[in-house]
């Protein structure tokens, strides 16, 4: 089960109505990934302090809400009495009835913002594009604006006639341009024999086209997590590109990106592996290069932590760096094939 942080509750008065408000975030599955972001937490037993804190709102409230990060443990919905659980980063939008509690994910990426109305019986939920609401100017200009400039995230670095395009079929669906480009670059920056990215690490959005700025790059992979080089075995190395596991697993698209190496997948296995062109040897030792996040969360049992022997800096500095060397210049050249 996911470990949640369960926040400071509040309680809300809409007209003749209260409405209490408790958050859960998830921090994921490992507590390292706490560690690895540098904050300093400590994780209990998230049913236990979700009901101690609901028995309090219960009480003042009409009507109970948690907010949730992932959405993803339909075990802790169905363990809790509230009326609506919405929860955001999933990037498919899901309406369930868990046990009684109506559990909300929106497409996620900021593109939604979803209302639950609460009368009578069966509450109504609703789906709102954040494209359809006019933006606040005074915000935008004088806030929002001033801060990009600030930091420099509004520097050109890349133009880009050809579109590199970055929707989840893309992501997901087989080789692409976009998982070309990180790979790429995080085997370049290090010189390791292959670098690897997931596919649910590539954020949506945008095509990235014309002027390129510094945000559209890091907002690639908008991660401040450090590359790690691995040493692994080719046979690891192998099970790592046939592993389908949860939370990431998807028998019918590609969870990982490659570059450095060239794979013919069939019906979920390595059917054929080179690396740099040459013949694979599965007893053989590869430094391989990926961002720190799958080595701390162990979802794929074969990039362990205990094989990284190199940290590097963020991974998105280097995204950065790359993008102005012309690293978007990327195109399919059948590293993964399938059949």
């Amino acid at each position: 089960m996911p470990t949640y942080r369960v926040s400071i509750r509040s309680l809300r008065p809409r007209a003749s109505r209260s409405v209490a408000i408790e958050s859960a975030s998830s921090a994921s599955p490992h507590p390292q990934t706490a560690k690895m972001s540098g904050v300093d937490a400590t994780f209990t037993d998230p049913v236990a302090a979700a009901i101690r804190e609901l028995r309090a709102l219960r009480d003042r409230a009409d009507y109970v809400i948690c907010l949730a990060h992932l959405g993803d443990d339909l075990d802790f919905a169905a363990a809790v009495d509230v009326d609506s659980m919405p929860c955001g980063h999933e990037t498919v939008r899901r309406v369930r009835r868990v046990d009684g509690t109506l559990l909300v994910q929106t497409g996620g990426n900021g593109t939604e913002i979803v209302g639950v109305v609460i009368d009578g019986d069966e509450p109504t939920v609703t789906f709102h594009a954040t494209t359809d609401a006019p933006p606040d100017q005074n915000v935008a200009a004088a806030t929002y604006r001033c801060r990009r400039n600030a930091v420099g995230l509004n520097e050109v670095v890349a133009t880009v006639a050809d579109p590199v395009e970055r929707t989840a079929d893309v992501r997901f669906g087989g080789e692409c341009r976009l998982g070309n480009f990180v790979t790429d670059v995080y085997r370049e920056e290090t010189g390791a024999d292959a670098g690897l990215v997931h596919s649910a690490s590539l954020r949506e959005g945008p095509p990235l086209a014309d002027a390129v700025t510094v945000a559209d790059a890091i907002g690639v992979v908008p991660f401040e997590t450090p590359l790690v080089e691995l040493e692994l075995t080719g046979g690891d190395l192998r099970a790592a590109l046939e592993w389908v596991g949860e939370p990431f697993g998807d028998e019918d698209g590609v969870n990982l990106h490659l570059s450095g190496a060239r794979v013919r997948l069939d019906g979920g296995h390595v059917a054929d592996l080179r690396i740099d062109d040459g013949a694979f040897d599965a007893e053989k030792t590869y430094r391989v290069v990926l961002m720190n996040y799958l080595p701390q969360t162990e979802y794929f049992p074969t990039l362990s932590a205990e094989n990284v022997t190199i940290e590097h800096g963020p991974q998105y500095e280097a995204v950065v760096a790359h993008t102005r060397d012309g690293s978007l210049r990327v195109n399919c050249d059948g590293r993964i094939r399938r059949g």
